[in-house]
């Protein structure tokens, strides 16, 4: 008889990533941020698979700072923000892209500096940003 494994947990390791999808005109300049347990090539595929799109991974990286301390992408979409990087909603629903103008190279480097970031860095102070209400949440 064969011994039964039992695994009471999974170790999961969050990971943030970026993609574009060059065929659609409407994303142009665009990137998609988010973060995901799971391997991000299935992540992305879900999200537009079904769709009939292709994206462009740009990269992805363990959603952990050098400090040890885990983020999520709303953290990183808050440094972006304080970066000058606008957050773009092209259809309501869609809050996690960010316009980078042509040069979605700036996402990785940004999101390299988020990591290696001491904590003063990126901290917003005195600053208030409203939050928003997804729009089905709105709706609700």
């Amino acid at each position: 008889m064969n011994p039964v494994a039992i695994r009471p947990y999974e170790e999961i390791s969050p990971k943030v990533y970026a993609y574009t999808l060059p065929q659609v005109p409407s994303h142009r300049g665009l990137v998609k941020i988010g973060t995901t347990s799971r391997k991000v090539e299935s992540r992305v595929l879900e999200q537009i698979g079904t769709a009939g799109l292709n994206a462009t991974i740009l990269f992805h990286r363990l959603a952990r700072r050098s400090d040890g301390m885990w983020f999520s992408d709303r953290d990183l979409h808050r440094f972006f923000r304080l970066n000058g990087i606008h957050k773009a909603d092209p259809n309501e629903y869609a809050d996690e892209w960010f316009f980078f103008n042509d040069k979605p190279e700036r996402a990785e480097i940004l999101t390299d500096k988020f990591i290696d970031s001491d904590y003063d860095e990126v901290y917003i102070g005195e600053e208030k940003y409203d939050y928003v209400l997804r729009h089905e949440q709105r709706k609700a």
